[in-house]
């Protein structure tokens, strides 16, 4: 049997190798386009929740961009982008269904959750978790499954049909499950059950949490606030029809939300997702112009061995130049005269011829030597066949061809992602004030203290909110009077990393001619409140105030433990000085304004007789949850607020009389026999090392005021 050659071996070596690659990159440039996406989910998705969320571990690379789509038709829904920190707040106790597992084969895991349930992940019975292949909610076959005694149910198999008795679930009186005649549960031949999403039954009809308790899926409340109105969505689409998100899978936990522009209704959307890879037509399109060219190269080798065959059958060669001398001496030998036959000395004469003289003899010339053959050069070595190494370099270089035009996704682990966030950036921080400089124009203008509760609270809405009120008690101001509150230039954003919810920031405006930069602490309750202003400082006079320290990015740093405790210390002093009046050491009070006024706010009682009647201070610190330090080069700085209470009730036969001017909302000459009169001090408190404080405040500012009348 004839060998092949080695032409034929490297040229059918080659069409096999590039066979692969091009109808793989045909194939997958086709199925790609030019846009560099890949369908990966498609499929509707009907829910009595009215929220669907993707799970932060969705997908564990990072690389790729994802493109999260709903469409309900003509009924809008709303879809939003949002760090996890944002959403886990915003849901928390929602009912919703969350997506949490993406494959490569586009096989998604969905989990309900309600209010009760913080994740829905949980793979128990009737938590509702499915692992789904495509379009429809059908669970795969789970034969052996079985459930604790009393757990209501035991089950054989899960597949795609109905239920027969004993096979596909069975049920204990009082478990909620039980099935009876006509209740719309028929069942067909086989050993399961099919589900419609969110009923937990075959039935036709709409089955809510109450119908089906089995599914652990309650309709609920929907989210405390409208999600256009949130501003931390990274983006958002809100509309009829497609409705679409894409961001690039980072290190950053990012969820999406698919809900409807007012949260609360139920869900019925074809709901997709999309994987772009940056430069991957390319690649294809690269991949399949290589294997065109190995396949090309191996036709290209066959055909010349080919030609090169056929030219060796129709070719005929010379003789070599020793066989033509050969040739020529036996040409020779016949053209020389045969010798006549007798004793060698010449010929025998023909009978009746005389016998000729013998002259000479004659001796044949030996034949010439022939020439020595020259041995042909040696043969070149024959080149190595191909080996498993030639698939290796080629695979190598396939390899660095996808790596050097499309984008190679990363494993990433949970630990690796970022769990913090800034509590608010620059650009927030400008709109918000712009809203509260806007805010507090239009409520001093018309004395409404309601319209200030968008943009403040703490101490600054209570004690605006009681100045609004003394202004139409006693006249000194009338609704409608224009007024003209100084608009609030943000300067220095003094934000921490947060993870999780509520947060705060310290932020310090651009100050006014001669003037202190005012300083603001910011708060926000959880993701569905608004940004709110608690504490103002207004520091009445030109001081010096140890600036926080920041971080490399920008943010500002948290004071430790040891710290925090000298500034608490240093608060429980000016509460004691508050009540008592005792100057507390090693406190510096010389810019403190208010909080020097605290120990004698409310009536002026130092000369009323003993029998007169009672009188007691208390003081606190407002919302010292809202207290939040700082670090400075020397140590800490916070923001707080100490309200006194003066309570004065008067013995039978005594009263107190108010003066003409009045005194906050009680009017001028009333006789009083009773009263609370609440005051407070906003300031910001300088703490050091060695544990010396320093008190910058502003005016002391009235909070609430009860009396009684003989």
């Amino acid at each position: 049997m004839r060998r092949p050659g080695l032409r034929t071996v490297l040229g059918v070596a080659l069409i096999v190798l590039g066979t692969p690659p091009l109808l793989a990159g045909g194939a997958a440039a086709v199925y790609v386009g030019p846009d560099d996406t890949v369908e990966l989910v498609r499929r509707d998705v009907a829910t009595d929740s009215p929220v669907i969320a993707t799970a932060v571990d969705l997908a564990s690379v990072t690389g790729p961009v994802l493109h999260v789509s709903a469409d309900a038709g003509d009924i809008e829904t709303f879809v939003g982008l949002a760090h996890r920190i944002h959403v886990d707040s915003y849901l928390e106790g929602v009912a919703q269904q969350t997506i949490t597992d993406l494959t490569p084969r586009g096989e998604i895991t969905i989990a309900d959750s309600t209010p009760d349930d913080s994740g829905g992940a949980d793979d128990e019975p009737g938590s509702g978790q499915e692992t789904e292949p495509g379009p429809g909610l059908e669970t795969e076959p789970t034969p052996g499954f079985e459930t604790e005694p009393g757990a209501g149910f035991e089950t054989e198999s899960v597949s795609r049909s109905g239920t027969e008795p004993g096979q596909g679930l069975e049920t204990e009186p009082g478990s909620g499950l039980e099935t009876e005649p006509g209740s719309g549960l028929e069942t067909e031949p086989g050993p399961g059950f099919e589900t419609d999403p969110g009923t937990g039954s075959e039935n036709d009809e709409d089955l809510g949490a109450e119908d089906d308790p089995g599914t652990g899926l309650g309709t609920g409340a929907g989210p405390a606030a409208a999600p256009g109105d949130l501003d931390w969505w990274q983006e958002s689409a809100s509309g009829a029809g497609r409705q679409a998100v894409a961001f690039e899978l980072t290190d950053e936990p990012l969820r999406v939300v698919v809900t409807t522009p007012s949260a609360a209704a139920a869900l019925d959307v074809s709901f997709g997702i999309d994987a772009e890879i940056d430069g991957l037509f390319l690649t294809a399109i690269l991949v399949g112009v290589a294997g065109l060219l190995l396949v090309a190269g191996g036709v290209l080798v066959l055909w010349l061995r080919r030609r090169r065959r056929k030219r060796a059958l129709t070719v005929v060669s010379s003789p070599e130049p020793a066989d033509k001398d050969e040739d020529e001496d036996k040409a020779d030998d016949a053209d020389r005269p045969t010798p006549p036959d007798g004793d060698g000395d010449g010929a025998k004469p023909a009978d009746g011829e005389p016998e000729p003289e013998k002259i000479a003899t004659v001796t044949p010339l030996p034949k010439r030597p022939l020439p020595k053959r020259t041995p042909p050069p040696p043969a070149p070595p024959p080149p190595p066949k191909p080996t498993a190494r030639v698939a290796v370099v080629l695979g190598l270089s396939l390899s660095g061809l996808v790596t050097a035009c499309a984008q190679v996704p990363e494993e990433i682990t949970e630990a690796d992602r970022a769990s913090t966030i800034p509590a608010i950036t620059a650009d927030r921080a400008a709109e918000f004030f712009t809203l509260y400089s806007e805010t507090s124009a239009e409520a001093a203008s018309t004395l409404d203290g309601t319209l200030l509760a968008e943009v403040a609270g703490g101490t600054l809405l209570e004690t605006t909110q009681f100045a609004f009120e003394q202004q139409l008690t006693t006249g000194t101001a009338e609704p409608g009077v224009p007024a003209e509150p100084a608009a609030v230039v943000p300067g220095t954003v003094l934000s921490p990393q947060v993870d999780a919810y509520p947060m705060w920031a310290v932020v310090t405006g651009e100050p006014a001619d001669g003037a202190a930069p005012p300083w603001y602490l910011l708060t926000r309750e959880d993701a569905a409140s608004p940004w709110l202003a608690s504490i103002a400082v207004q520091p009445t006079a030109q001081t010096s105030i140890t600036a926080p320290v920041t971080s490399d990015d920008g943010d500002a740093v948290v004071a430790d433990e040891d710290t925090v405790t000298r500034g608490l210390e240093a608060l429980d002093a000016l509460v004691e000085y508050g009540e008592t009046g005792v100057e507390p050491e090693r406190i510096d009070l010389t810019n403190a304004d208010g909080v020097t006024r605290l120990p004698q706010h409310g009536l002026q009682l130092d000369t009323a007789p003993p029998e007169f009647g009672s009188v007691s201070r208390t003081c606190a610190v407002e919302s010292p949850d809202d207290i939040h330090w700082l670090t400075t080069e020397y140590g800490a700085v916070a923001l707080a607020t100490i309200s006194c209470t003066q309570t004065m009730s008067a013995n039978p036969g005594f009263s107190v009389v108010i003066e003409a001017d009045g005194l906050g909302t009680i009017p001028g000459g009333s006789e009083i026999v009773q009263s609370q009169i609440s005051q407070s001090a906003s300031f910001i408190l300088s703490v050091d090392a060695d544990g010396s404080a320093t008190v910058t405040g502003q005016g002391m500012q009235p909070l609430a005021m009860t009396w009684s009348l003989p």
